[in-house]
């Protein structure tokens, strides 16, 4: 067989299992349990050498360079964030940047990547120049809109209050 069936094989597998591994994550965390973890965390890069899925890992040191290569700076921070951040370990717009840089994202500066994220529903600010994914936080990812629709939709007590005087 031809190796890039194999490589195409092993590319739908690891991408498969990053979404299983995001999903085991966000059920864990829901649950209150501890995050497991596989036995082996280290998936085998297109060179040959392993490449660290810690959470703990430094992600700028672990994204291999020219990695992310032809992709949007959001759908690299997004993979940034599934490999190395968690709901309780958000990632800071400095780090998403860095990471996605060396990876071979073109992106003018931090704030470029920042009002990129701000614009998209797929992350959420976790605090003070941090990042989460949405799916990670159920309950404020439509806190915000929630609110404004309610806003929207209740009269405005003082007004009824002026109308029944």
């Amino acid at each position: 067989m031809n190796d890039s069936v194999f490589e195409a094989a092993l590319e739908e597998a690891l991408a498969e299992r990053a979404k299983l591994d995001l999903l085991i994550t966000s059920l864990s965390e829901k649950l209150g349990r501890e995050v497991p973890t596989g036995t082996d965390q280290s998936l085998p890069s297109s060179g040959g050498a392993s490449t660290s899925r810690s959470r703990s890992a430094d992600p700028v040191s672990s994204v291999a360079e020219g990695e992310f290569l032809g992709q949007t700076g959001t759908k690299a921070a997004a993979e940034v964030l599934r490999r190395y951040g968690s709901r309780s370990n958000p990632l800071s717009t400095e780090v998403l940047y860095r990471a996605i840089t060396r990876g071979g994202v073109k992106m003018g500066g931090p704030g470029i990547l920042y009002r990129s994220l701000t614009r998209n529903k797929d992350f959420l600010r976790a605090g003070r120049g941090k990042w989460g994914l949405s799916i990670w936080y159920p309950a404020g990812a439509g806190a915000k809109r929630t609110a404004e629709s309610r806003e929207a939709t209740e009269p405005d007590p003082e007004s009824e209050e002026r109308s029944e005087a």
